[in-house]
């Protein structure tokens, strides 16, 4: 065989198999993805009401029976709970959670940045995504 055929088929073959080991970390990545989707806005306009002053939105791709949903400050630090021990259905469902801008004894948070975290205890995760959402003075 002429080295250049044989050259071009040993490109042929690594290139081939360099996309089979792509896709197979892709499908190892989405097998691994327990939510998605999640965002974390500030309730404006008429929407916004005392107790509905952050909205957390995600969509859970598998269940959990031991979740927590909780609003951490820059130092990622808890200030509040919205969900403790509970369970959440997967199968791309989407949940919505409300956040009044207080922390767990009631009083307004200052201003800064918040974000969502949340644990998945029965699946030892923790996802913390980077998004966050600007409370301006007193949760306002």
């Amino acid at each position: 065989m002429a080295p250049g055929r044989l050259a071009a088929i040993l490109f042929c073959t690594l290139a081939l198999a360099a996309l089979a080991a792509l896709a197979a970390i892709q499908q190892v990545r989405l097998d691994g993805v327990v939510l998605d989707l999640a965002r974390v806005t500030r309730v404006t306009g008429n929407r916004a009401t005392n107790k509905h002053r952050v909205e957390v939105e995600f969509r859970m791709r598998k269940d959990s029976d031991d979740a927590v949903i909780r609003i951490v400050d820059r130092d990622d630090q808890p200030v509040a709970t919205l969900l403790d021990g509970g369970e959440l259905e997967g199968g791309e469902r989407v949940y919505v959670f409300y956040w009044d801008g207080r922390d767990e004894s009631g009083e307004r948070v200052p201003r800064g940045h918040y974000r969502a975290e949340f644990l998945l205890r029965d699946q030892d995760r923790d996802i913390l995504p980077e998004e966050s959402v600007l409370l301006r003075g007193g949760g306002s």
